[in-house]
């Protein structure tokens, strides 16, 4: 995501307690597979895509920045 409201959110709120970092752990388990596997998919982005853009409304007006940003060493 070019606005880095995803990776604010993952470093600065879920990588802050130990249940945050599990969910993050499983995503990049899981997620690069399903991308990789259904991401071309009209069906799959139909169902993925309003959520996402959903998500980044809320993260937005909860004051997570939409600007570039650079990802936290890990």
């Amino acid at each position: 995501m070019p606005g880095g409201d995803f990776r604010r959110f993952r470093d600065e709120t879920l990588a802050a307690t130990w249940y945050g970092r599990a969910f993050i752990r499983c995503y990049y388990a899981v997620s690069p597979t399903l991308v990789r596997l259904f991401g071309g998919q009209r069906w799959f982005r139909a169902i993925w895509k309003p959520r996402l853009d959903g998500m980044v409304r809320r993260l937005n007006g909860q004051g997570v920045a939409d600007t570039p940003y650079q990802d936290r060493p890990w």
